[in-house]
């Protein structure tokens, strides 16, 4: 009769399973006792390997119809692991994937000034098919919330008037990086910034949707700044934080920066201009992916 594989009470790599030699009489007993350790040793190799997978590489460009229904290529990822049927599945990704969003999930399936999120997910056990939804990662970013069906490969911003157009956008190693829209690839969080007290500048400023996600812990920031004088501009994460950048004006004139600053002050930045100052844009340029 067949025999109930035991659920692990510790997730161990075992030193060994002895099972019965030949001709020793065996009964189901000691028999699972070694069917014992190997369960412990599986269990304890696929906790290891939860979520794992190559770091995703993926980028998003414009679809035939310029901007709008675009396509996502994302590169080999390796081996990723995933929940299907209930059943602990590895799918192997070895060739660079590209998802037209048309094709794939049909005109209007994405909302305007929405952060969507791409998933990869298998219904056979070998295919990998691919998910866009608007529910985010889990709080380690390998699944979506909820679900170890879905591996969480990358995530992409639609664009505030158009449907199905995404904003333009790449990510290679750890930088998460927008580039189609603004100065540079940017996107605008402040134009003509002037305060001479402390300012708070939202990172997803109403009206564009969630530029730069909550789990991202460094954005980087292009600053357009123009002095009056002998000015000098201050960019912080908090009102009270003491590290940040100054840029200084010997005279009246422009300086351009990029600079990566920590999301400390619940997805603000804060900026103050000194006696004389004049003018500066802050744009958004990318963030940090911390997995």
């Amino acid at each position: 009769m067949p025999g109930t594989i035991l659920t692990p009470t510790n997730t161990t790599f075992p030193a060994s399973a002895t099972g019965p030699a030949d001709g020793d009489l065996a009964n189901a007993a000691s028999v699972n006792g070694a069917f014992q350790a190997l369960v412990n040793g599986e269990d304890a190799a696929r906790r290891l390997l939860y979520g794992a997978k190559l770091r995703p590489r993926y980028k998003v460009v414009p679809g035939s119809n310029g901007p709008v229904n675009p396509k996502i290529t994302v590169d080999p990822l390796g081996a990723l692991a995933v929940t299907s049927g209930g059943v602990w599945t590895v799918l192997t990704h070895t060739t660079s994937t590209t998802i037209d969003i048309l094709t794939a999930f049909g005109a209007g399936a994405l909302a305007v000034k929405t952060r969507y999120y791409l998933y990869a997910y298998t219904t056979d056990g070998v295919t990998i098919s691919w998910l866009v939804s608007a529910t985010g990662p889990d709080s380690l970013l390998r699944y979506m919330t909820g679900s170890t069906d879905y591996a969480f490969i990358g995530t992409f911003l639609t664009d505030a008037g158009v449907a199905n157009q995404i904003l333009p956008c790449y990510s290679y190693g750890s930088m998460h990086k927008l580039s189609g829209a603004g100065g540079n690839g940017a996107i605008k969080i402040l134009a003509s910034g002037a305060s001479a007290v402390d300012a708070a500048v939202p990172l997803n400023p109403a009206g564009l949707g969630m530029l730069v996600p909550v789990w991202a812990p460094v954005v980087w920031l292009q600053i357009d700044a123009q002095g009056g004088g002998a000015v000098s501009l201050s960019i912080t994460p908090s009102a009270t934080s003491t590290f940040g950048y100054s840029i200084d004006f010997n005279a009246a004139g422009r300086r351009n920066a990029i600079i990566p600053i920590v999301s400390e002050d619940n997805q603000n930045i804060h900026y103050t201009w000194g006696a004389g100052g004049s003018l500066v844009d802050i744009y958004v340029v990318g963030w940090e992916d911390p997995r």
